[in-house]
């Protein structure tokens, strides 16, 4: 029975080395915790590969944007008010 119970544990083992090198994250850092927690398998399972986040949406604004209260200017991508019909920087709209 003990044995039986370190082969599924070796097998997790691997199995988490194999999944965080196909996720781009950190074999060591995954082989620990899941020998700690094998649970954490799941969690490796679920996540996201690396570098792959949500895809942003059509329309999205920009991080540096906020709501309403800026534009960016289509001639030379300047932020500027979005009340002003003339870019302050290029003066053109």
């Amino acid at each position: 029975m003990v044995i039986a119970g370190l082969f599924v544990w070796v097998v997790f083992l691997i199995g988490a080395i194999k999944f965080a090198k196909t996720k781009g994250r950190s074999q060591l850092f995954w082989l620990l915790l899941v020998a700690m927690m094998p649970l954490s398998l799941i969690v490796l399972v679920l996540l996201p590969p690396q570098g792959q986040g949500r895809p942003a949406s059509r329309g999205t604004i920009l991080s540096d944007e906020p709501d309403g209260f800026f534009r960016r200017c289509v001639h030379c991508k300047t932020l500027v008010d979005a009340e002003d019909p003339i870019c302050t920087v290029c003066g053109r709209g």
